[in-house]
């Protein structure tokens, strides 16, 4: 069964990103929240744009210590990007994996410095 596509932009496209794939970045969030580590998360979608972003900040007042962007750039297209605060981009491709593997790392790390 194929997975169904939760669309960045008003068209029906297979580019976006998944409802696993948006599962297993919540689950590395609610981790981070649950060891105390990463305790605000925010996610917008910008429909006309094509982007939608998870942030995740030590608490609302802080600026985004962690922030997932898919963005897409392409009719079946989707570039995936990764931002660490204080570091700038560390991780941007096509395939969903290389980044969320590269996120879930850097939250990690967050975690085990706490």
């Amino acid at each position: 069964m194929r997975d169904n596509v939760i669309s960045v932009l008003h068209d029906t496209s297979p580019s976006g990103i998944s409802k696993s794939q948006f599962r297993k970045l919540d689950q590395v969030a609610s981790r981070a929240v649950a060891a105390k580590t990463l305790t605000y998360r925010t996610v917008d979608c910008d429909f006309d744009k094509g982007i939608m972003t998870i942030a995740l900040a030590k608490t609302p007042y802080h600026d985004p210590s962690v922030m997932f962007i898919a963005n897409k750039v392409g009719p079946q297209t989707t570039m995936y990007e990764l931002f660490v605060e204080k570091r700038g981009r560390v991780s941007k491709s096509t395939l969903f994996d290389r980044v969320y593997t590269s996120y879930r790392d850097v939250v990690e790390k967050f975690m085990s410095e706490n």
